[in-house]
């Protein structure tokens, strides 16, 4: 069969139904076309993302005004004088308070920390005197603002006292605190680099083959800070959180001695150890001397954390020859920044009453904010932060 093949006439039309259904898909097209221009209009543009620098001093020039606004908001005997700004961009704000004020540096303190945390900014330093309480609030090590607070009056010597935070004696025969920190080498975030950075003579104590363990150890020892293993021990439980390393009833001394050398090697540079958890582990007198003869070797000493009341820690150590000392206070039972600062003034009269004193605690916010808050007071108040060491019996 043969086929032949016409082309259409150049002026040829489409069928009716075929020319029909091509205008109509025509027509919607160009609805849908104006449709779309009209929706596009009517959607706000999105802004473009600030620059990091941009969002930062947004917030710092956010932070001034609010900062100075919640002060006064909270000491309504506050008077704000005037706020400079210095050629290198940091900024003073200038405060006057009566000589009657009952308002103390340590509210000042705390009203500060807790109105900057949200901004990126964190309290450099505090330095209290009867002429001047002087905060210095920056980012990382850079001074971004400091706030000055004087007296309209004359300051007799006894304001210092005075202002001093409720329980908290003036010193007389200047008590030592030592204070252990707790459970670091899980992270090392902010807050974790804000307590090794800390200006006194703090107790850093280690969990040993975590992330971060040896990495902290290698800083804090970079900078001259106290360094102990924090040695994972079982519960009355027979549990552990750290079960790895945990030192436990039925290991034989190898065991025990391996365990420890691991740990060891972990947290360079550690001095001494102190148990974490150990309720169970601190009371078998056969486990803690193995511990203390591999401690005798290695010429370091042993805190006994007091889990429970039954330990033969301490005991143990004495009579193995092991430099030794137990802890007298935990700051942080209740993660409440108004308890651990309770828990502070026990240890300062306690250290008053006996010479000195030994408090553990948790590397956690709240614990951070009531140490920055009351150590600068305690030093004021004639007290005397102390590495562990120094009270080793």
């Amino acid at each position: 069969m043969r086929y032949q093949y016409f082309e259409s006439p150049p002026n040829s039309k489409p069928p009716n139904g075929r020319w029909r259904q091509w205008i109509l898909t025509m027509f919607l097209l160009a609805v849908l076309i104006v449709a779309g221009v009209w929706i596009g209009r009517l959607i706000p543009t999105a802004p473009s993302p600030k620059s990091q620098q941009e969002a930062f001093f947004e917030g710092y020039f956010t932070l001034n005004a609010i900062l100075d606004k919640s002060l006064q908001q909270r000491f309504p005997d506050l008077i704000l004088e005037s706020v400079e700004m210095q050629p290198g961009g940091q900024s003073l704000h200038h405060f006057q308070l009566p000589e009657n004020s009952t308002t103390n540096p340590a509210d000042i303190q705390q009203t500060i920390t807790s109105t900057i945390g949200g901004y990126g900014f964190r309290l450099l330093s505090s330095n209290i005197t009867n002429e001047q309480w002087l905060y210095s609030v920056g980012k990382d090590s850079t001074v971004w603002a400091e706030l000055i607070f004087n007296f309209t009056g004359e300051q007799e010597e006894t304001d210092v006292r005075t202002a001093l935070p409720a329980g908290l004696k003036s010193a007389t025969n200047r008590p030592r605190i030592a204070i252990v920190i707790d459970d670091f080498g899980y992270a090392f975030n902010r807050m974790i680099q804000q307590f090794m950075a800390m200006q006194y003579p703090l107790n850093y104590s280690i969990i040993p083959d975590r992330s971060y363990s040896t990495r902290i150890a290698q800083q804090l020892h970079q900078s001259q800070k106290m360094i102990m293993i924090h040695m994972p021990m079982e519960t009355v439980n027979n549990t552990s959180s750290e079960p790895k390393l945990a030192l436990k009833s039925g290991l034989t001394d190898e065991e025990i001695e391996n365990r420890l050398q691991d740990a060891y090697k972990s947290v360079p540079f550690a001095l001494g150890l102190n148990n974490h958890q150990g309720s169970g582990a601190t009371q078998d007198p056969d486990l803690m001397a193995s511990v203390m003869r591999w401690l005798r070797e290695k010429n370091l000493w042993f805190v006994d954390s007091r889990t429970i009341a039954g330990t033969v820690g301490e005991a143990t150590a004495r009579k193995a020859g092991v430099k030794t000392i137990s802890r007298d206070i935990f700051l942080d039972d209740v993660d409440d920044v108004s308890a651990i600062k309770k828990e502070l003034i026990h240890v300062a009269n306690l250290a008053q009453e006996r010479g000195s004193a030994v408090a553990i605690g948790h590397c956690r916010p709240n614990t951070l904010a009531a140490l920055e808050s009351y150590l600068p007071l305690f030093i004021k108040a004639g007290y005397e932060i102390v590495p562990v060491s120094e009270l080793l019996h």
